[in-house]
């Protein structure tokens, strides 16, 4: 793992590398909340930009609402009946009153009702008789019956761009016949237009804000750019204007405005106007707009580093300080635990150092007292040793002769209750056979009492083949006839077989037969063995080999099985109370012999058991190789 070489450096360096990696994440805390920070504050910047635009834009609409609301009022000063013989008089009023004093300086007309100029102030503004029905806003009144606004255009005679508006003018007595139109000029180069957009555009060196229509075409601005010319951000202002929403964002100068040879980021607030489909811009140089907001960047950035270095540095130096006394003291421990107790500690420094330093010397002077009494405590202990030692000893091979007797006893024992189910039950079951059979030839086939003898019959035969499986897995009568050999051949042929593991059973050496206790061993050995193939290999194939030696018999079982791991199953069945292999090892030992267990997951399974042999194991007779 990562952490074990940090574990083996010394006490400074993990200090050290603590102490930085706490100042990395000081660091990192200290930049993520001063980025919020200001991030938070281009934000407000930024908010400032469009609450200065919404503002401008509801300036220039009062202009526009002001101006229809003049030309609404106009039928209270004159009445504007073609007809009239007073039109001329009333009409100097009215272009006295709103082309002096109201919103209209550039020119009023009114039309009559089928779009032609009745009077019109100035007097060359639209002569008398000219026709304007073909005028889109001129048109739309005529249609709808609503106030309407043309679209900005440059005025002939000024030159000067203006936006034409037109108000319906109704008979009076609330009559709906439309009587004519009122038509007035409004200046858009004039103050009440102006001067909102050069409010808007003194934030900054390169502040400037401009008036466009739906096309984002240039009808006013703050820049010296020409009547409905593209915007600066064409398309950032024709998207802008499509949501009618306010909107802003920092966007890239695609058309340079005048003395900006490379174009650059802008900061845009754009705001729609209500009383007419066009909107407001005000922005400037993103550099300069955010130039606060950058320092303060700067200046935390300069200023945090410094201070955490420093800091960062002052601590690294005191804990170099507080850490020298502390190895000092170790390199003391260090020659205390090779050995050299005769070296006094000193303590030059105080406080808990220099207490730990005149404790750690009383500890060097008490274990120098008691590694003598160790020293004397030693003798007398390894004479104690030896005698419980030879005591072990004895009781050892005690408890192995009992072991014996008690699987000796254990053997007799089921020999004695295989003879007796033998014997006893299972001539009582023949004879309940016979006699059900005797019974069943006096009772007439097809009946439920023959059905039932039937039955009664078959679950007789199943318990006296149930009985001989028992009384054989008790003691099999092969071994004690045929000997230790043909008794495994039998037991593998009964219990593999049937599962499709092929066995084989090999000999090596002259096959003579052995003192009861050893075969009985190796036979439990190999039951053992081969009840473990049969349900837990998964093997294929098992092979079985014994070999006669001079001193000795061995015998290896083996199979090519999904195997195991010894030292883990050993454990599993001591936690279950069983014996497994512990208990086959036990029993080899009994004789003096030994088993071992090969096997690995995946790789099948070995296990070897060698009992030692005396003369009268093979009756004087020499085994050869």
């Amino acid at each position: 793992m990562w952490w074990r070489p940090v574990r083996r450096l010394g006490l400074w360096a993990r200090m050290a590398i603590t102490l930085t990696l706490g100042f990395l994440v000081l660091l990192v805390v200290f930049f993520f909340l001063g980025n919020w920070a200001l991030q938070d504050s281009a934000r407000h910047v930024q908010r400032e930009r469009l609450i200065i635009a919404q503002m401008t834009a509801a300036a220039i609409d009062n202009v526009i609402a002001q101006a229809v609301r003049e030309l609404e009022m106009a039928p209270q000063f004159a009445d504007f009946d073609p007809t009239s013989p007073e039109l001329a008089q009333e009409a100097d009023v009215l272009r006295d009153t709103y082309g002096r004093i109201g919103a209209f300086t550039t020119g009023i007309a009114f039309l009559d009702a089928s779009g032609r100029v009745v009077l019109g102030s100035p007097a060359d503004l639209y002569p008398p008789g000219t026709s304007l029905a073909d005028a889109p806003h001129v048109q739309e009144v005529l249609r709808t019956g609503e106030v309407s606004l043309s679209e900005p255009f440059l005025e002939p005679r000024s030159g000067r761009p203006v936006v034409a508006i037109t108000v319906p003018i109704y008979a009076g007595n609330g009559s709906e016949r439309l009587q004519g139109i009122l038509l007035g000029l409004l200046d858009l180069n004039s103050p009440p237009v102006v001067d909102p957009l050069h409010r808007a555009a003194t934030l900054g060196v390169t502040g400037h804000a401009m008036l466009l229509d739906p096309q984002a075409r240039v009808i006013v601005a703050t820049l010296p750019l020409p009547f409905m010319s593209p915007g600066e951000h064409l398309g950032f202002y024709r998207r802008s204007i499509h949501l009618q929403q306010p909107v802003v964002q920092v966007v890239d100068t695609t058309l340079p405005e005048p003395d900006e040879p490379v174009p650059h980021d802008h900061l845009m607030a754009l705001a729609p106007l209500s009383q007419a489909p066009w909107a407001v811009a005000v922005g400037g140089d993103a550099e300069e707009i955010f130039d606060g907001v950058n320092r303060l960047r700067t200046g935390l950035t300069v200023v945090g580093l410094v201070t955490l270095v420093v800091i960062w540095g002052a601590t690294l130096v005191g804990a170099r300080m507080l850490v020298r006394p502390v190895q000092r003291l170790t390199k003391a421990a260090q020659q205390i635990a090779a050995g050299k107790l005769d070296t006094p500690l000193h303590a030059p420094e105080g406080g808990e150092i220099g207490a730990m330093v005149e404790a750690l010397d009383t500890m060097r002077q008490q274990l120098l007292q008691h590694i003598e009494a160790l020293s004397r405590w030693n003798e007398r202990l390894e004479e104690e040793v030896r005698a419980r030692t030879a005591a072990l000893e004895r009781q050892q091979t005690v408890i192995r002769r009992l072991l014996q007797k008690v699987i000796t006893a254990q053997e007799e024992e089921r020999s004695r209750i295989a003879r007796e189910l033998h014997d006893e039950i299972g001539q009582a079951l023949t004879a309940l056979r016979l006699g059900l059979n005797s019974i069943a030839r006096y009772v007439p086939a097809d009946t439920p009492a023959a059905e039932r003898l039937r039955r009664l019959d078959e679950l007789v035969e199943r318990s006296i083949a149930d009985l001989r499986r028992l009384v054989t897995a008790l003691r099999p009568g092969t071994l004690d006839q045929l000997g230790l050999v043909p008794a495994v051949r039998w037991m593998a042929d009964q219990t593999l077989a049937p599962l499709g593991i092929r066995t084989t059973v090999a000999v090596e050496g002259t096959e003579e037969r052995l003192p009861p206790e050893i075969e009985i061993v190796l036979f439990r050995i190999a039951q053992e063995g081969i009840t473990n193939i049969a349900r837990h290999s998964q093997a294929h194939h098992a092979r079985i080999h014994f070999r006669w030696d001079a001193n000795r018999v061995m015998m290896t079982i083996e199979d090519d099985g999904q195997g195991f791991s010894p030292e883990a199953l050993e454990e599993a069945v001591v936690d279950r109370g069983g014996l497994g292999l512990a208990g086959m090892r036990e029993r080899a030992a009994l004789l003096g012999g030994t088993l071992t267990v090969h096997s690995a997951p995946g790789q099948g399974t070995r296990i070897t058991v060698v009992i030692p042999l005396d003369g009268s194991a093979h009756n004087g007779k020499e085994v050869p190789e």
